[in-house]
C-alpha cells in the first residue's frame, strides 16, 4: 500500500510529521501481525509504503481486513508509542546529522530540487520533530488517508483474485472505495555551481551531478542510459582509471539513482586543493571520449552482456519483479516486458551510447558541488575552470 505522503506532501511547519506517523502505524500493525506474514514500512519524498508478504495466501487474505482497518482508523490513544517513536527517530537522525557522507548526500539533494522547503532531508526535521504532538499526526492522517491518496498493488506467482477480492471488500467496509492516487513529482533545479565550507574536514568532496536529464524518456532511452553508466563505472576502461590513479584520486564513485527518468547521475570523489583542477580535466576528458564514441568494442559487448544478465536475474527475483511492477504503475507507465528489454539491449550500438552522452553531458544539465575545507575558490572561478575543461 502506497499513501501519498512524505516530504512533498508536508508543509514546512509539518516537517517530519509523516515520518512519525509511519513509525506509529507500523508499531500498531506489528503488534497484530500473524505468524507467517512479513511486514515492512518506510517513507520517502513521495509516499509512505506498507508492505506485506506471505507464502500463505489464506493467512494474508484473512489479515488484510485488520491491516486496512488499523491504517484507516488507527487507535491514537497510545501516548507511550508516540513518545517512544518520536525519541527513536530523533536519536536516529542525530547520528545521521554528524555523518560526512550523509551531509554530502543531503547537499546533493538540495541542489537537485527547487520545490522542497524541507531540503528533502529528514535530518532537517529535527527541530520541528521535537515540537510535534500526537494531535499533529492525527490531523495529518485524516488529510492523507483518502481514496485519492492511496494505491494498493498485488503481486503474486499465481491467481491473485482472492487477494483482490479481500482488499476490495475491506476498502468498501471502511468507506474507502477503490481509486487512483496521483503522486507528486519534484521540480528539478537548473544548472548551478555551489561551494560549501565544512570546518574540521580534511580535503574536499567534488561532485558533478546531472539531474532531470529527461522526464519523458522511452524505455530504450533508459536502457541506453543504464549501459552508458555501466561503461563509466567499468574498471576495464584502463585509460580513464589510470589517469584517476595517477592524479592520486582513488575513491571515484559513480552514483546512479533512477538515471534518465526522474533521477540523476553523479560523479564524486574526495580530493585535495591540488587535485580539483586535475579532477575536472579527467572527468571532462572521459565525458568527451564518450561523446566521440571512443569505446573499446570488447568492453562495449561485455558491458551489454553483463548488464542484460544482471537485469534479467533481478527481473526474475521476487523483489525485483515487485519493484519493476510498482514503479511502472506509480509512474503510470506501461509495464515493460522481459523479452522487450532483451531485444532493446541486443539492438543498442556504440553510436547510441555516444548520442546519449551528448544529450546527457550538456552544460545546461551540470551541477557542480565543492564541499569541504576552504580552497579559496568560489562559484565563479569553478565555473570558469569547468568552461575551460568542458566540451
Amino acid at each position: 500500500m502506497y499513501i501519498k505522503a512524505g516530504a512533498l506532501a508536508e508543509k514546512e511547519e509539518q516537517a517530519g510529521v509523516g515520518h512519525l506517523l509511519e513509525h506509529y502505524l507500523a508499531t500498531l500493525i506489528s503488534k497484530e501481525l500473524p505468524r507467517g506474514v512479513i511486514f515492512d514500512a518506510k517513507i520517502n519524498d513521495y509516499y509512505i509504503v506498507f508492505y506485506l508478504e506471505s507464502e500463505n495466501e489464506k493467512i494474508l487474505a484473512n489479515f488484510i481486513q485488520k491491516f486496512l482497518a488499523i491504517l484507516a482508523n488507527p487507535d491514537f490513544s497510545h501516548q507511550e508509542i508516540f513518545d517512544y517513536e518520536k525519541k527513536s527517530i530523533i536519536n536516529e537522525l542525530e547520528k545521521e546529522k554528524n555523518s560526512t557522507e550523509l551531509k554530502l548526500e543531503r547537499l546533493i539533494e538540495k541542489t537537485r530540487y527547487i520545490d522542497e522547503p524541507n531540503g528533502r532531508s529528514f535530518v532537517d526535521h529535527l527541530q520541528r520533530l521535537e515540537d510535534l504532538k500526537i494531535e499533529d499526526i492525527v490531523a495529518y492522517h485524516k488529510n492523507i488517508f483518502t481514496k485519492e491518496n492511496v494505491e494498493i498493488f498485488v503481486s503474486a506467482t499465481k491467481s491473485n483474485s482472492h487477494m483482490c477480492t479481500a482488499i476490495s471488500d475491506s476498502l468498501l467496509k471502511l468507506h474507502l472505495p477503490e481509486g487512483f492516487a496521483v503522486f507528486p513529482k519534484p521540480t528539478y533545479s537548473d544548472s548551478q555551481i555551489q561551494t560549501y565550507k565544512e570546518s574540521g574536514l580534511s580535503g574536499n568532496y567534488m561532485v558533478m551531478t546531472f539531474p532531470s536529464i529527461s522526464r519523458s524518456a522511452s524505455l530504450r532511452d533508459k536502457i541506453v542510459f543504464a549501459l552508458m553508466v555501466e561503461i563509466i563505472r567499468d574498471k576495464d576502461r584502463k585509460n580513464f582509471w589510470q589517469k584517476i590513479r595517477e592524479a592520486g584520486i582513488y575513491d571515484l564513485k559513480v552514483t546512479y539513482s533512477q538515471g534518465i527518468y526522474n533521477g540523476y547521475l553523479a560523479l564524486q570523489s574526495h580530493v585535495s586543493k591540488e587535485q580539483i583542477m586535475l579532477w575536472l580535466e579527467i572527468i571532462c576528458s572521459m565525458i568527451g571520449e564518450l561523446k566521440d564514441g571512443k569505446i573499446d568494442p570488447l568492453l562495449f559487448i561485455n558491458t551489454k552482456n553483463k548488464w542484460a544478465d544482471d537485469r534479467l536475474a533481478f527481473w526474475r527475483s521476487n523483489d525485483g519483479r515487485f519493484s519493476i511492477l510498482t514503479q511502472s504503475i506509480l509512474d503510470q507507465e506501461e509495464i515493460p516486458r522481459c523479452k522487450t528489454v532483451e531485444d532493446i539491449v541486443a539492438s543498442v550500438n556504440k553510436q547510441d551510447i555516444s548520442a546519449m552522452a551528448q544529450k546527457t553531458f550538456d552544460k545546461g544539465n551540470i551541477n557542480l558541488i565543492l564541499f569541504g575545507e576552504d580552497t579559496g575558490l568560489d562559484q565563479d572561478e569553478l565555473g570558469r575552470m569547468l568552461m575551460r575543461n568542458g566540451n
